[in-house]
Formats: structure tokens, sequence, C-alpha cells
């Protein structure tokens, strides 16, 4: 299944509300401005690209589903924003456009990392802002695929590469001046059952796997995952943490 049907399945609108912690961080650190002219790469929904909007900025969200992009046009009505099908892997702008290009777990799935890196460089206008955010690696996460007997949908190089700096500097350090900041995104559910229920119902890329598994593999993969989610139980039901980092550069 090719990237633009998998981020199809599911509903990532519901994502995207859950994110809304993540989202504001990353817009209020690149402090957008009236006038700014604005990318949002891998923009999903738009939740990023309104919140640019809705200060001032003159906003542009490119995404490689269309399904998804309906969404966003449907949000923005009224604001400064155009949302346009592209690829972060070979952007459909001229050299310098933006003075601001952003992404929120989103140009990290470019299959090609280092074209990505090539084009958020590109199209950021000198002295512009960047900012994306990149999650870390989960190794308790891993493990429940691996005791489920379930392969992870192969990814490489894998996305967690962009949160270690390292790598982010061979990427991006030419090109920026780059600062990284720690965050934990934290979900809140009521019960283990529910964690299942939303995740595999509602989260793309896990949608799309579990739709590829046959009904035996399924359930295991489904016990053990709520097992996952029982050693998250709190005094107030489920509450699962996802540490990534917050990307922020200056282009030189």
């Amino acid at each position: 299944m090719n990237s633009a049907k998998v981020w199809a399945c599911g509903d990532y609108e519901r994502v995207a509300e859950r994110l809304a912690p993540v989202h504001d961080q990353l817009v209020a650190r690149l402090q957008p401005r009236a006038g700014e002219r604005w990318l949002d790469v891998a923009t999903g929904t738009g939740a990023v690209a309104i919140r640019a909007a809705q200060a001032g900025a003159d906003v542009v969200g490119v995404d490689i589903t269309p399904e998804l992009l309906v969404q966003a046009r449907a949000k923005s009505d009224g604001l400064l924003a155009r949302f346009d099908l592209g690829d972060a892997q070979d952007l459909p702008y001229e050299d310098a456009s933006f003075d601001v290009v952003a992404s929120c777990f989103g140009a990290i799935f470019g299959p090609d990392q280092g074209a990505v890196a090539h084009e958020l460089a590109r199209v950021c206008r000198s002295g512009g802002r960047l900012g994306l955010t990149a999650w870390h690696a989960n190794d308790e996460l891993d493990g429940v695929y691996e005791r489920a007997g379930v392969d992870v949908p192969a990814q490489d190089p894998d996305p967690v590469l962009w949160s270690d700096e390292g790598h982010l500097g061979r990427l991006l350090g030419k090109s920026f001046e780059l600062e990284l900041v720690p965050g934990v995104w934290r979900v809140v559910m009521e019960s283990p059952k529910a964690v299942w229920e939303w995740w595999s119902s509602v989260v793309p890329p896990f949608v799309a796997l579990l739709n590829g598994l046959d009904p035996e593999r399924r359930e295991a993969f489904r016990r053990e995952y709520t097992a996952f989610a029982e050693r998250h139980r709190t005094q107030g039901g489920v509450e699962l943490r996802r540490d990534y980092v917050l990307v922020l550069g200056r282009r030189r």
C-alpha cells in the first residue's frame, strides 16, 4: 500500500485532536507573524497550517493524501490558507519561497530522508525558520509487536532517525542552525480496551497494518496491545507517553 493510501486509513482528524498540545507548541515556538509566507509540509488535516493562518500568516499546506486535504480545506474557510497536493521529497515550490517551513510528525515519514531535508532547506529563505517534530524510538512498544509476531511495515530508513542529533546534523546542519527541544506526548484514556479501540480504528498506519493481518494474528496483537496498555494504568485510567523532539532551525 502506498503512503497516500496508508494515511487515508482510519480517521486522522481524531489523531490531530490528540496531538493539539504538540501543534500548539510547534506554532508558538515558530512565532507566526502577519504576512509571513508559511509552508506546512505533510499538513494532514491542516492543524498546524490553520493555527499559523489564524495568527495572520499567509499559509500553504501540502500533503500526499487527497482525502486529508479535503478536510483541511473544509476547516480553513475564511483564512489565508491554501492546501496543495504534493510530496515532501519533491515540493512544488520555487527556491526560498517561504519565511517559515514546518512539519509535525509528517516530513519524517518521507522514504528518502536526504531528499526531504534538501527540499525543506531549498524552499526556506535565508534567515527563515524551520520547525519539525520527530518521534523517539519506543523499545517497549517494539516488544509488543515482536511478542505478537507482527512485523512493523518496513521503513528504511527509520523515521525515528530524525530524532537523533547526529543524524539531524548530517541532514540539516549545513543549511540550518539547529536547536533540539525534548517533549513528551501524553494520551489518557479510560481503559486498555478504549486504547485498543481508538488505535485500531483511528491511527492510519496502525489501521493499515491491522487490515493486512489474518484474524488469529490480529487477536494476538490485540491481547499484547491491551496488556501493554494495562501496564500503564493509573487512577485516572490509562496514560501512554511517547517521547519526541522539536527541531528548530534558522536558515543559514
